[in-house]
């Protein structure tokens, strides 16, 4: 399979997938290449998005026991709100 020379813009550019001329493997058109491409990236965009806020949505006790371990309520506290968040 020859490819041809082009000549683009006073220099000479060949023929290839990443010009939109030669099918990929020999019968994959480059626009759908670039179209699974462009998909695949924003997939995983949405997919890391949705990842993040779900990790960031604690539960109300996962939030009062962070506030214990880092010292910002006693324990007296800590068990008061835990009654609290349990009733």
């Amino acid at each position: 399979m020859e490819r041809e020379i082009i000549e683009h813009g006073g220099r000479e550019m060949r023929n290839s997938v990443f010009f939109g001329r030669e099918p990929l493997l020999g019968f994959i058109p480059p626009f759908m290449v670039w179209n699974l491409v462009i998909v695949v990236l924003v997939g995983l965009i949405f997919y890391w998005l949705l990842k993040s806020s779900q990790r960031s949505s604690d539960t109300p006790l996962d939030v009062l026991k962070k506030r214990y371990v880092s010292g910002e309520i006693d324990r007296e506290a800590f068990e008061q709100m835990k009654k609290d968040i349990s009733d």
